[in-house]
Protein backbone atom coordinates (compact mmCIF):
# COMPACT_ATOMS: atom_id res chain seq x y z
CA UNK A 1 0.00 0.00 0.00
CA UNK A 2 1.26 3.64 -0.46
CA UNK A 3 2.00 5.87 2.22
CA UNK A 4 3.20 8.85 1.14
CA UNK A 5 0.39 9.87 -0.93
CA UNK A 6 -0.38 13.63 -2.05
CA UNK A 7 -3.31 14.57 -0.66
CA UNK A 8 -6.43 14.17 -3.56
CA UNK A 9 -5.24 11.71 -5.94
CA UNK A 10 -7.63 9.47 -6.33
CA UNK A 11 -6.63 5.58 -5.07
CA UNK A 12 -6.60 2.62 -7.38
CA UNK A 13 -9.50 -0.15 -6.73
CA UNK A 14 -6.85 -2.73 -4.93
CA UNK A 15 -6.12 -0.01 -2.93
CA UNK A 16 -9.71 1.22 -1.93
CA UNK A 17 -10.54 -2.56 -1.60
CA UNK A 18 -7.58 -3.14 0.71
CA UNK A 19 -8.52 0.14 3.47
CA UNK A 20 -12.09 -1.13 3.24
CA UNK A 21 -11.22 -4.84 4.42
CA UNK A 22 -8.82 -3.06 7.07
CA UNK A 23 -11.70 -0.60 8.50
CA UNK A 24 -14.71 -2.65 7.87
CA UNK A 25 -13.91 -6.40 7.68
CA UNK A 26 -15.33 -6.56 4.31
CA UNK A 27 -14.62 -5.91 0.86
CA UNK A 28 -17.50 -5.26 -0.95
CA UNK A 29 -16.78 -1.68 -1.87
CA UNK A 30 -19.85 1.25 -1.64
CA UNK A 31 -19.45 3.05 -5.25
CA UNK A 32 -17.43 5.90 -5.66
CA UNK A 33 -18.06 9.31 -5.04
CA UNK A 34 -18.62 10.90 -1.93
CA UNK A 35 -19.58 7.84 0.48
CA UNK A 36 -23.49 9.19 -0.12
CA UNK A 37 -26.34 6.73 -0.75
CA UNK A 38 -28.68 8.35 -3.71
CA UNK A 39 -31.65 9.46 -2.46
CA UNK A 40 -35.26 7.63 -2.87
CA UNK A 41 -37.56 9.95 -4.32
CA UNK A 42 -39.81 9.95 -0.32
CA UNK A 43 -36.38 11.41 0.72
CA UNK A 44 -36.12 13.93 -1.96
CA UNK A 45 -39.93 14.89 -1.84
CA UNK A 46 -39.21 15.54 2.25
CA UNK A 47 -36.22 17.31 1.36
CA UNK A 48 -38.23 19.65 -1.04
CA UNK A 49 -40.72 20.14 1.71
CA UNK A 50 -38.11 21.29 4.64
CA UNK A 51 -36.34 23.49 1.88
CA UNK A 52 -39.99 25.41 0.93
CA UNK A 53 -40.72 25.89 4.76
CA UNK A 54 -37.34 27.34 5.25
CA UNK A 55 -37.85 29.68 2.59
CA UNK A 56 -41.92 30.42 4.10
CA UNK A 57 -40.47 31.07 7.70
CA UNK A 58 -40.36 35.02 7.53
CA UNK A 59 -44.22 36.07 7.34
CA UNK A 60 -44.78 39.69 5.92
CA UNK A 61 -49.19 40.29 5.66
CA UNK A 62 -51.63 42.90 4.83
CA UNK A 63 -54.98 42.64 5.31
CA UNK A 64 -57.72 45.39 4.17
CA UNK A 65 -61.66 44.68 4.05
CA UNK A 66 -64.56 47.31 3.97
CA UNK A 67 -66.11 47.95 7.33
CA UNK A 68 -69.59 47.11 8.08
CA UNK A 69 -71.62 49.30 11.20
CA UNK A 70 -69.95 48.56 14.36
CA UNK A 71 -67.36 46.43 15.63
CA UNK A 72 -65.13 44.63 12.68
CA UNK A 73 -62.27 42.00 13.26
CA UNK A 74 -59.12 41.87 10.64
CA UNK A 75 -57.46 38.63 11.57
CA UNK A 76 -54.76 36.38 10.90
CA UNK A 77 -53.14 33.30 10.10
CA UNK A 78 -53.86 30.79 13.10
CA UNK A 79 -50.89 28.96 14.28
CA UNK A 80 -51.14 25.23 13.06
CA UNK A 81 -49.66 22.46 14.92
CA UNK A 82 -45.79 21.93 14.90
CA UNK A 83 -45.75 25.52 14.78
CA UNK A 84 -44.97 28.71 16.66
CA UNK A 85 -45.28 32.24 15.45
CA UNK A 86 -43.20 35.25 16.52
CA UNK A 87 -44.54 37.90 16.12
CA UNK A 88 -42.37 41.63 15.43
CA UNK A 89 -45.39 43.79 14.66
CA UNK A 90 -48.72 44.45 14.45
CA UNK A 91 -50.72 47.54 13.07
CA UNK A 92 -54.27 48.78 11.94
CA UNK A 93 -55.53 52.13 10.56
CA UNK A 94 -59.14 53.49 9.44
CA UNK A 95 -58.18 55.51 6.21
CA UNK A 96 -62.11 56.76 6.26
CA UNK A 97 -63.16 57.93 9.11
CA UNK A 98 -61.42 57.47 13.06
CA UNK A 99 -63.42 54.69 14.98
CA UNK A 100 -64.41 54.57 18.88
CA UNK A 101 -61.50 52.52 19.40
CA UNK A 102 -58.74 51.09 17.83
CA UNK A 103 -57.17 47.70 19.20
CA UNK A 104 -54.23 45.42 18.46
CA UNK A 105 -53.70 41.95 19.82
CA UNK A 106 -54.13 38.32 19.75
CA UNK A 107 -56.29 35.57 20.47
CA UNK A 108 -54.86 32.77 22.96
CA UNK A 109 -57.21 29.96 22.70
CA UNK A 110 -59.13 31.55 25.50
CA UNK A 111 -59.49 35.11 25.32
CA UNK A 112 -58.34 38.17 23.58
CA UNK A 113 -55.61 40.10 24.79
CA UNK A 114 -55.15 43.60 23.87
CA UNK A 115 -51.34 44.76 23.42
CA UNK A 116 -52.46 48.24 22.40
CA UNK A 117 -55.60 50.16 22.23
CA UNK A 118 -56.16 53.88 21.18
CA UNK A 119 -59.65 55.37 21.77
CA UNK A 120 -60.74 57.55 18.47
CA UNK A 121 -57.88 57.55 16.55
CA UNK A 122 -57.40 60.19 13.70
CA UNK A 123 -58.40 58.91 10.20
CA UNK A 124 -54.93 56.95 8.95
CA UNK A 125 -53.95 57.33 12.47
CA UNK A 126 -51.70 54.09 12.73
CA UNK A 127 -52.09 52.04 16.10
CA UNK A 128 -49.40 49.64 16.54
CA UNK A 129 -47.04 47.29 18.39
CA UNK A 130 -43.68 46.62 17.99
CA UNK A 131 -42.45 43.37 20.05
CA UNK A 132 -42.02 40.13 20.21
CA UNK A 133 -45.25 37.91 21.36
CA UNK A 134 -44.49 33.79 21.13
CA UNK A 135 -47.94 32.46 19.77
CA UNK A 136 -48.46 29.29 19.69
CA UNK A 137 -51.22 26.28 18.51
CA UNK A 138 -54.44 27.85 17.72
CA UNK A 139 -53.62 31.27 18.35
CA UNK A 140 -53.48 34.09 16.21
CA UNK A 141 -53.07 37.76 15.67
CA UNK A 142 -56.14 40.33 15.39
CA UNK A 143 -56.54 43.88 14.94
CA UNK A 144 -60.30 45.21 16.22
CA UNK A 145 -62.17 48.53 15.28
CA UNK A 146 -64.86 49.30 17.26
CA UNK A 147 -67.42 52.00 16.32
CA UNK A 148 -66.57 51.70 12.28
CA UNK A 149 -68.76 53.44 10.20
CA UNK A 150 -70.68 51.15 7.11
CA UNK A 151 -68.10 51.11 4.36
CA UNK A 152 -64.70 52.55 5.99
CA UNK A 153 -61.16 51.21 4.40
CA UNK A 154 -59.60 49.46 7.51
CA UNK A 155 -56.02 48.07 6.83
CA UNK A 156 -54.22 45.90 9.04
CA UNK A 157 -50.06 44.91 8.67
CA UNK A 158 -48.35 41.76 10.32
CA UNK A 159 -45.18 41.16 10.35
CA UNK A 160 -42.89 37.84 12.31
CA UNK A 161 -41.61 34.59 11.43
CA UNK A 162 -42.35 31.04 11.96
CA UNK A 163 -40.96 28.87 14.26
CA UNK A 164 -40.94 24.70 13.78
CA UNK A 165 -41.38 23.37 16.38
Amino acid sequence: MVTNREYGVPKTEEERAASHEALYGSALLPPRGTGQHQSSVVECAAELIVRELDESMRADDDVNMSASTGTNDLKFEQVKAGRKFVMTHLSGYDDTSSPTKLRVGYWNGHRLNWLKTIPAPLISETVEYNGRVYLREGMYPIVRFEGATSGDDLYATLNGYWIKT
